[in-house]
């Protein structure tokens, strides 16, 4: 078939995620990269923030630190949305670990 673009991945997985269907929004990202797509940070981004409105820490935290091992940087609402999730899982020491690697990465919050 057609090679999809990265942009049209991330249009559906930012819908996804905006619907709270982080799951499906997760499935696509992983789609994406065995297709051998590689994530922008915006993709990354919105199944983060997807998971931390469910207040699942694990996987905010997974795919965070994956997408840093991309060579992604996280931008300061992502960061606040893994800190968020972490929080809400009753994880509070991750979530200042977390805090504080953002602080050291001087990213920026405004």
């Amino acid at each position: 078939g057609i090679p999809v673009p990265a942009a049209c991945y991330s249009a559906v997985i930012n819908a996804y995620a905006a619907r709270g269907e982080v799951d499906t929004a997760e499935e696509l990202l992983e789609k994406m990269k065995s297709e051998g797509i590689s994530p922008d940070a915006s993709s990354y981004a919105a199944v983060i923030q997807g998971f931390a409105k469910k207040g699942k820490s694990g996987p905010a935290r997974r795919l965070l630190d994956e997408m840093r091992d991309a060579g992604l940087e996280p931008d300061a609402a992502t960061f606040a949305a893994a800190i968020s999730a972490h929080a809400k899982d009753g994880r509070l020491s991750d979530a200042e670990t977390l805090f504080e690697a953002m602080q050291e990465k001087g990213v920026e919050t405004s």
